[in-house]
């Protein structure tokens, strides 16, 4: 009997060892995700590269020139571009100003030469587009004309228009 109970115990003890050994070799899985948020963004490139010089007159005629705006918007965001002379016109009526002069030349900005004027009234006169990606970028003409007489006292007239970007 005593031999019985050391077989007995030596087999459960092998196939114990043999249960240890195969859940010691078991496979063991697990996951875990990956994210990214990415974010809406909006960029606008003007700068020295986008002044609209109108060039040199001395016969008092009207002026026409353009330049174009660079925006770069994420892919799908709707936004409205919007321009504003130093005069705060909403309807992008400035005047060109010479320091000392006492006079001024008007100028009416458009998105093309001849097209609606070009405003910072959203959904009246901006510009409504949807982007085309941060690296696509948009470019849109700005066109400036002169609506006063250019014969007025010579000089550097200048003026200064902000560019809004709403997203």
């Amino acid at each position: 009997m005593t031999f019985n109970k050391n077989l007995l115990t030596a087999t459960l003890l092998t196939f114990g060892g043999f249960a240890a050994m195969s859940g010691a070799n078991a496979a063991v899985e697990d996951t875990f995700g990956i994210t990214l948020a990415v974010e809406t963004a909006c960029n606008i490139a003007t700068g020295a590269t986008a002044d609209i010089d109108l060039g040199t007159v001395n016969d008092g005629s009207i002026k026409t020139a353009t330049t174009s705006i660079e925006v770069l918007c994420s892919l799908g965001t709707p936004y409205q571009l919007a321009l504003t002379p130093s005069s705060d016109s909403d309807v992008g009526i400035g005047a060109l100003q010479v320091a000392g002069a006492g006079t001024s030349i008007d100028y009416q900005l458009t998105q093309t030469v001849g097209s609606a004027v070009w405003g910072n009234i959203v959904g009246t006169n901006t510009l409504d587009e949807i982007g085309d990606g941060v690296l696509a970028g948009e470019s849109h003409s700005v066109t400036a004309t002169t609506t006063s007489a250019t014969d007025v006292a010579p000089g550097a007239y200048t003026d200064t228009v902000t560019v809004n970007l709403t997203f």
